[in-house]
């Protein structure tokens, strides 16, 4: 017979090499980052969240050669006794940044493992200009963190179909959700724009 306590549980996860290298430049020594992580959640295999919050409390000191990271362990109490030894989760690791650019990832161009996006000039032609973004993401934004100043207006959409130096016509989002309304407005009318 076997008897394990599983009220408190060990979940482990792992960070990305530039990710940890992220960390370690924002926040300084990994001892530091432990401390100024915030409570991480899971999501479980069903999609639902976990009700309990955990901590990390633990980051490897070496990097996995074969993977390219760094292994983390978090504590999570498990009252319910939901979690089990051997389960899959998701690790949702909330990430805090102020002053940041924030674009979709539609945004971006990869050249050679090097992000760019296509800034408007006054003239309306597009220029390719390359950015460093932040190691982590959500999966649909990307955090710029050069490359790009503050009122710099940046192609979000079709971004992939465009050339260095190309004239375009910007639409703006409200021109766009003005054009979207109109037009199911004409359709509802029985005006097919034919």
């Amino acid at each position: 017979t076997v008897v394990s306590d599983i009220s408190e549980m060990y979940v482990y996860a792992s960070l990305t090499e530039k990710e940890l290298l992220g960390l370690i430049k924002r926040d300084g020594s990994q001892k530091s980052i432990l401390e100024a992580y915030p409570k991480v959640k899971l999501i479980l295999s069903d999609g639902s969240t976990y009700g309990e919050e955990g901590t990390i409390e633990t980051i490897s000191g070496a990097i996995d050669t074969s993977t390219g990271s760094v292994s983390i362990r978090a504590t999570f109490q498990n009252p319910d006794r939901l979690l089990r030894s051997g389960g899959m989760a998701n690790m949702v690791v909330p990430y805090h940044m102020t002053d940041v650019i924030v674009l979709p990832q539609t945004a971006f161009s990869e050249i050679q493992d090097k992000r760019f996006v296509f800034t408007l000039n006054a003239d309306s032609t597009v220029n390719m200009t390359q950015v460093e973004v932040f190691g982590l993401d959500n999966g649909k934004d990307y955090v710029v963190t050069s490359g790009l100043d503050a009122d710099a207006k940046v192609v979000v959409e079709n971004a992939s179909i465009l050339k260095d130096g190309q004239k375009i016509v910007p639409v703006t989002k409200a021109k766009s959700e003005e054009a979207y309304k109109q037009a199911l407005e004409d359709q509802k009318n029985g005006k097919l724009g034919l």
